[in-house]
C-alpha cells in the first residue's frame, strides 16, 4: 500500500458525509443536477469512504470520469452504473511498488466488467523503451494506451519536444504518439 503522508490533514479526516453534506449544498444552492465530475488529482481511489461520494454524485445525475493509478482497491465503484464511469488509469512505472502483472490484470479486470477505460503514460527516457511492450498488450485487450511525451529537464537534459530526444527514442515516440493528444501550454491559454 501506498502511503500520501503529504495529503492535508483535513482531506485525511474528512468524512464521506460531510463530502456529501458539502457537495449537496453546493448543488442545491447553484441549482445544478447531472454534468460530469471528474475525480482526478493525486490518488483518487486514496479517501475513505470516496465511493460513497461518488455514488452521491451518479444519483445526483453526474457521469464520473475518474483517474487512478490503480494502486487501491476499485470494487466500490460496483455502486454505480458501469456506463456511467469512466477510468483513465495512470501508468507510472517508476513508483517504488508498482507492478506491471498487477496494474494490466487490474486493467483487464475492469475492462471485463464493462468499463470503458483508457491508459495514459507520461514517456520519458527511463519507460519510453517499455511503451511498444504496454500497447501491444493494452491493444490486445482493446485499452487505449494514450503517451504523452515528457518535456523539460530530465537528468540534466531538456526536452522541449520529440526531436530533443535521442533518434532511437524519438522513432517509438513518432510511433505511439498520437499528435491529437497533444496540447501546448500556449494553446490553452
Amino acid at each position: 500500500m501506498t502511503e500520501y503522508p503529504s495529503v492535508p490533514k483535513l482531506m485525511r479526516t474528512m468524512s464521506s458525509d460531510a463530502w456529501v453534506n458539502a457537495f449537496s449544498r453546493f448543488f442545491d444552492l447553484n441549482g445544478i443536477d447531472g454534468g460530469l465530475m471528474q475525480c482526478c488529482g493525486g490518488e483518487t481511489m486514496l479517501y475513505e469512504g470516496i465511493e460513497e461520494v461518488m455514488e452521491f454524485v451518479y444519483k445526483r445525475g453526474f457521469a464520473l470520469h475518474v483517474t487512478t493509478n490503480l494502486s487501491r482497491d476499485m470494487s466500490g465503484l460496483k455502486r454505480i452504473s458501469i456506463s456511467s464511469v469512466r477510468i483513465t488509469a495512470s501508468l507510472h512505472h517508476t513508483e517504488p511498488h508498482f507492478d506491471w502483472d498487477v496494474f494490466k490484470d487490474k486493467v483487464v479486470d475492469l475492462k471485463n466488467a464493462g468499463y470503458a477505460i483508457a491508459v495514459n503514460i507520461v514517456s520519458h527516457p527511463d519507460n519510453i523503451p517499455l511503451i511498444p511492450k504496454y500497447y501491444d498488450f493494452l491493444q490486445q485487450h482493446g485499452v487505449n494506451l494514450c503517451v504523452v511525451p515528457m518535456t523539460g529537464g530530465w537528468s540534466g537534459v531538456e526536452f522541449n519536444d520529440i526531436d530533443d530526444y535521442p533518434p532511437h527514442l524519438r522513432d517509438i515516440l513518432e510511433k505511439y504518439v498520437n499528435p491529437d493528444h497533444l496540447v501546448h501550454i500556449t494553446e490553452v491559454i
